[in-house]
């Protein structure tokens, strides 16, 4: 017995993007960020700052797609964002004859160069101005879903009053990240 099975008409549908980073809500700290998408099936993408077809989008905005993979890339720099919220579409078409493309683009929206939320606490609240005591300061960073910033980014402090120990440190997830400070002078820091 031999089972043979016919395809009629071959490929209809445009690919889907199945997923894409940065995700909505993100906030990327970075000075720039790479855009990245993958698809259901190898494709050629496009991105832009406004919805649209595939065709419709410029097509100088075209993705790294390494030959025609499912995974496509853009790093985007200082010029193709704005500080606060971005929101970018990527539309795809495959490789039928013809290509079937994306009516509708998928999109992100994520915030650059800005945190959602920033909340400091000290520990204890008071300490003697001996330079010898401290206190310890956290910081926990939050994007607009209420998210903590991803694991070992850098949070800097400053003070206009005491020495900080370091004044830098790396976030710990829901935990955010702590550094010490200790002053020789009364006052508030």
């Amino acid at each position: 017995n031999l089972d043979i099975s016919w395809i009629l008409g071959g490929d209809t549908d445009a690919p889907v993007v199945v997923s894409i980073r940065p995700e909505n809500g993100e906030v990327v700290t970075t000075s720039g960020v790479m855009l990245n998408a993958t698809t259901d099936e190898k494709s050629l993408c496009r991105w832009s700052t406004q919805p649209g077809s595939y065709s419709q989008m410029p097509s100088g905005n075209t993705m790294n797609d390494a030959g025609g993979k499912k995974l496509h890339a853009k790093q985007l720099t200082s010029n193709d964002l704005k500080p606060g919220e971005n929101t970018f579409y990527i539309a795809c078409q495959d490789f039928a004859s013809p290509a079937n493309e994306m009516q509708s683009a998928a999109a992100t929206t994520f915030f650059w160069g800005v945190a959602a939320s920033i909340t400091v606490t000290a520990n204890p609240s008071e300490v003697p101005a001996n330079n010898i005591d401290n206190a310890t300061i956290t910081a926990v960073v939050k994007d607009a879903r209420g998210n903590p910033l991803p694991l070992n980014r850098t949070i800097t402090f400053s003070t206009t009053r005491g020495t900080l120990r370091p004044d830098s440190c790396q976030t710990q997830g829901a935990a955010g990240c702590s550094v010490l400070i200790s002053s020789a002078t009364e006052g508030v820091a």
